[in-house]
């Protein structure tokens, strides 16, 4: 992580050209974090890294309207963040992070993934929610032991019906699985 962070605030020169992470980078390293280290620790690192792209990006975004304003007086400033691309997450990331949460199994891991599908709603573009990221919020309740992951489960079901995904038997078998471990 600390060399895809290094990446993205310097860029290194590779043949002549600036190399900078993509999302793609960032998702790889979310994963290999819940592969290697997985557990609370590695969901809260991912959620970290999520949450510190996102600041990023409107960090970016605000210095560059700022830089566009007429009454700004500091016109180097647009140069600076011209060359500073935006890494905006899209659902491959999200679902990562999500995923996290449910390897977790951390009694608060579906509360995490249920807020993390609310933000995915509202960054929009490339991070829409698909059947995965519906089915990874459910399996982030089931493996929880909260008091009320079978009825929170249920709830992630309906809610992605609601928003016109597919329910396949997958789907359905995880919430079987957290209704299943309320007994």
């Amino acid at each position: 992580m600390v060399r895809i962070e290094y990446f993205a605030t310097t860029g290194t020169e590779g043949g002549g050209r600036a190399i900078h992470p993509t999302v793609y980078s960032y998702a790889t390293v979310v994963t290999a974090w819940n592969r290697g280290v997985g557990g609370h620790e590695a969901a809260k690192r991912a959620n970290t890294i999520l949450h510190r792209l996102l600041k990023k990006n409107e960090e970016v975004q605000k210095a560059r309207a700022k830089a566009r304003r007429k009454d700004d007086k500091s016109p180097n400033q647009e140069e600076q963040f011209e060359g500073v691309p935006l890494i905006v997450p899209n659902t491959i990331l999200f679902n990562a992070v999500i995923d996290c949460w449910a390897q977790s199994s951390h009694p608060t891991a579906g509360t995490k993934a249920l807020d993390l599908l609310k933000l995915m709603k509202g960054v929009g573009g490339d991070a829409l929610p698909d059947a995965v990221t519906y089915r990874s919020v459910i399996n982030a309740f089931a493996a929880s032991s909260h008091i009320n992951a079978a009825q929170s489960a249920e709830g992630v079901m309906t809610l992605a019906q609601q928003d016109g995904i597919l329910i396949d038997t997958r789907t359905y078998n995880v919430v079987l699985k957290a209704w299943s471990a309320s007994a």
